[in-house]
């Protein structure tokens, strides 16, 4: 349309983009032998954890923010949880 026409028409033009999905890579998942070791030294070290948390004495407990009670509470729970 140029300056000082009166054509009515429009001149708006609607394009339409399509989006190229990316291309398919495919992988096997194949599980880790060592999952279950891995596993078993989570659960070893969450255990040594909790036995140094009785190990320690009231002031450094008061330090941490837990009391005895709370420290033997969470000694005595199972090593898988």
């Amino acid at each position: 349309m140029s300056c000082g026409s009166t054509t009515s028409s429009s001149e708006h033009q609607t394009f339409t983009i399509h989006a190229r999905s990316p291309p398919r890579t495919w992988a096997i998942r194949v599980p880790s032998p060592f999952k279950w070791v891995f596993a078993v030294m989570r659960m070893e070290d969450r255990w040594q954890q909790r036995q140094s948390l009785l190990d320690l004495s009231d002031h450094l407990l008061r330090d941490i923010g837990i009391t005895r009670d709370q420290a033997e509470h969470e000694a005595n729970k199972p090593f898988w949880r």
